[in-house]
């Protein structure tokens, strides 16, 4: 892989996709029975995350959860899918009648009791131990940074700290141009933005951007500007706006022909966007297609699948049961309107 360019930290915006109207309609949360108030201790300052995809049958029942990354700190999968269980759904509609269907779900566990609290700030062991490896990835001795992380790891508890030690870790993994990992880390900070200073959150985002564009996930790309918007203290324009949406909009009505080269670690499921109707994947490993509104079974690869405009929202859930190498073909018509 080339080597990245990290991009400028300038503010754009664009807006949100939108699939074309189809008589389909997604999953529906109809009562949440969830208790109000945690009833953990908040005297630890241990915190948690996790990002998974849930699918909702069409008797309206949870179906798989699949865990796309969790907490390295305190994972927090197990209480997602407690809090997924104590959902009722309305099952999605495809061509007027109920169908299974997916859903992403992201889940922050947090023993903070105001944003305020001090249970929010970085630790002084931590903002030592992150200020030397700092220095280390900036100086190039990365064999030496390599030796800290365990000991800023043992420092790494609220999702304040957790944010910057993968913000801090994907500059290392950048540094070695460990692509695989640069990109796991990025996106644990992205999806921890809020929890970074702004300093920081915006080329978070903007960092995350080149990548996607690099490979050729133009959605994604779109929705990582979307989120600039929400920076605290970042301005933006309409006039960058607009551009942003041109720009990239642009990019993916040239690319006719998207494909994408996707590392699967063994057991660890991945997600891939869908933006074209006519998907080729060759590989090891096996793909489902979970969409807003339509699921279809779960295949081994190499494989073809079509998507349409009418399932909604698409994305490839991939897995494989040892480290594998992914080719993603996309052409045919577009499925989603930017």
């Amino acid at each position: 892989m080339k080597t990245l360019k990290l991009c400028a930290v300038t503010a754009f915006l664009c807006s949100a996709f939108s699939v074309s109207a189809q008589p389909s309609t997604p999953i529906k949360v109809i009562e949440n029975n969830n208790a109000q108030f945690k009833s953990d201790s908040m005297l630890s300052r241990h915190e948690g995350y996790t990002l998974v995809n849930y699918i909702v049958k069409a008797d309206g029942s949870l179906g798989e959860v699949t865990v796309l990354f969790d907490s390295e700190v305190k994972p927090t999968t197990e209480k997602a899918k407690k809090y997924l269980g104590n959902l009722e759904f309305e099952a999605a509609t495809y061509q007027g009648k109920a169908h299974d269907a997916a859903r992403f779900f992201s889940y922050t566990y947090s023993t903070a009791p105001t944003k305020n609290s001090n249970n929010n700030r970085a630790s002084k062991g931590f903002v030592s131990d992150y200020d030397v490896i700092d220095k280390l990835i900036k100086t190039q001795q990365l064999e030496k940074a390599h030796e800290h992380f365990e000991e800023l790891l043992s420092h790494t508890k609220n999702l304040n700290e957790q944010a910057l030690f993968a913000w801090l870790k994907s500059q290392y993994f950048y540094a070695l141009q460990d692509w695989h990992n640069y990109e796991e880390q990025l996106q644990r900070a992205y999806f921890l933005r809020k929890h970074l200073p702004k300093e920081f959150a915006v080329p978070c985002i903007q960092n995350l951007m080149q990548l996607y564009l690099y490979q050729q996930d133009f959605l994604n790309a779109k929705r990582a500007l979307l989120a600039l918007n929400h920076v605290p203290g970042v301005n933006i324009s309409e006039q960058a706006q607009q551009k942003a949406m041109a720009d990239i909009s642009g990019l993916y009505q040239q690319t006719q022909t998207i494909t994408q080269s996707v590392k699967l670690d063994k057991n660890i499921p991945k997600s891939v966007g869908v933006s074209r109707s006519e998907v080729t994947l060759k590989g090891e490993g096996q793909a489902q297609l979970r969409c807003d509104a339509y699921l279809e079974p779960r295949i081994t690869l190499p494989t073809n699948i079509t998507a349409k405009p009418s399932y909604g929202r698409c994305n490839l859930i991939l897995s494989s049961s040892q480290n594998s190498d992914v080719t993603i073909t996309q052409t045919g018509k577009a499925v989603v309107r930017f």
